[in-house]
């Protein structure tokens, strides 16, 4: 990614330093809690592993393998489930060979493999998260991981030392582990979370110009992951709870923007069900449900997916058509321009070509708003600071004085400012409020209402 005009040069140039402000400030964390729960995951470890090592199934492991037995050797534990216990292997390389990752055992319904898996999660909570963040604490409790702009490919931010946007999320066992361990720098501030809501979704409208897209994504009444997770899962609306709505986005709007199909989507979202226990808002497991709506089996579901997408299509046909031109003109050109004012040369699939001219414009709008957000701070409130980002979200530490002003100024600069800076955002801009006096994992939503937010 080339900046080719002034603009995209200048929002590299105050993103860096925007960045180093956050990375300086640094989060703080609590050291004692976060000792205690290593303590508790080694000895949490240590149970599994004697409970999977006295399972029949070790048994006959250790029959196969004898002294060279080895619960971490993952083609062993393939060769055991797949070809000694007769297992399906619904995943595997380019070449036929079984995969050994952990979507691979998920998909596995044998006890032992499920205790497996857990264990093998925790381990790398453990280390990655767990122990890698206190290593990397300082001698007064702060935390300061970097945040770059120029290693990812889609043109978004990463983080490092640690990485502080890849923390469990979804498994909301071990995220709670790690979350935990973030605190409000003193007992006058809250952590605040302040997202984009349906940033990228909003963005590939203003790319595509699609017309169905941007009404869909102008009108507060409508929620295209919210809808798309219904007809996938065969809900009524008001059946999606918050994590099924989760899994419609990131496993079916988004990757059939970006190019995948129905065999892949459908695999994704049926597996789904079982690995996050997703259930209607009344508690029904949706497989159950799925099995109420006359569809039994993953093969049955996959073309019901297969109906969702071609209603897709035909509901946003100006995307539909577009994409086909924009990959010509790709071929002919060697390159292609994003709104932001840069130019992307190189050799790009055909998914990081849908991918790159959406995700990118959306991240920039993240990005300018954290640098005016972190800007206006520094001069009017600087009590309360940015300290952190991931994706469509920008981190602060506030102090509960200056909540109200926060919230109000930079919700301008998200949803007003912005737009005025680009014309080419044809969408209006929303954002979501989550915050916490406690930790990063207790945050609550905050509503607001003439100016004023309430929640915490």
């Amino acid at each position: 990614m080339i900046p080719a005009t002034p603009e995209a040069f200048k929002l590299m140039m105050d993103g860096s330093a925007a960045f180093a402000d956050m990375e300086e400030r640094g989060m703080r964390i609590d050291v004692t809690y976060l000792k205690s729960t290593i303590a508790w995951a080694k000895k949490k470890i240590a149970e599994l592993t004697t409970k999977l090592q006295a399972d029949p199934t070790y048994t006959l492991w250790r029959k196969i393998y004898g002294s060279d037995s080895d619960l971490g050797k993952r083609q062993q534990l393939a060769n055991i489930v797949f070809n000694h216990l007769g297992y399906e292997c619904k995943h595997r390389t380019d070449t036929g060979a079984e995969k050994t990752d952990e979507e691979a055992f998920e998909e596995v319904d044998l006890p032992f493999v499920k205790g497996w898996v857990d264990c093998e999660k925790l381990k790398r909570t453990l280390s990655t998260d767990l122990i890698g963040t206190l290593k990397l604490t300082d001698s007064d409790g702060f935390l300061h991981p970097f945040f770059n702009l120029h290693l990812a490919t889609t043109y978004r931010s990463s983080s490092s030392d640690p990485n502080f946007q890849n923390k469990p999320n979804r498994d909301q066992r071990l995220a709670k582990l790690i979350r935990q361990a973030f605190i409000p720098r003193t007992p006058d501030h809250l952590l605040v979370e302040i997202d984009y809501g349906a940033l990228e979704f909003r963005g590939a409208a203003c790319f595509w110009k699609d017309p169905k897209m941007i009404a869909y994504a102008s009108d507060p009444t409508l929620d295209i992951h919210r809808d798309m997770a219904a007809e996938c899962y065969l809900l009524k609306k008001d059946q999606v709870n918050k994590a099924t709505r989760g899994f419609g986005k990131n496993k079916f709007v988004f990757p059939t923007l970006y190019g995948s199909w129905y065999k892949n989507t459908g695999a994704h979202l049926w597996e789904a069900i079982r690995q996050a226990h997703l259930t209607r808002a009344d508690g029904t497991c949706l497989y159950t449900h799925l099995k109420e709506q006359g569809v039994h089996s993953k093969e049955q579901y996959l073309e019901q997916v297969k109906l969702v997408e071609a209603r897709f299509n035909e509901r946003f046909s100006h995307w539909s058509q577009e994409k086909d031109k924009w990959w010509a003109d790709y071929i002919r050109n060697g390159e292609f321009p994003l709104m932001t004012g840069f130019v992307c040369r190189g050799i790009y699939s055909s998914n990081n070509l849908m991918n790159t001219p959406i995700q990118g414009p959306s991240f920039h709008l993240m990005l300018w708003s954290l640098v005016e957000a972190n800007n206006w701070l520094k001069i009017n409130l600087p009590r309360s600071m940015v300290i952190g980002q991931i994706h469509d979200s920008m981190y602060l530490d506030v102090h509960k004085d200056d909540l109200q002003d926060v919230l109000n100024q930079i919700k301008a600069i998200m949803t007003v400012d912005v737009r005025k800076h680009w014309d080419w955002v044809v969408t209006p801009l929303e954002v979501e409020v989550d915050a916490s006096a406690e930790n990063w994992f207790a945050k609550k939503p905050m509503k607001e209402k003439a100016g004023r937010w309430t929640g915490v």
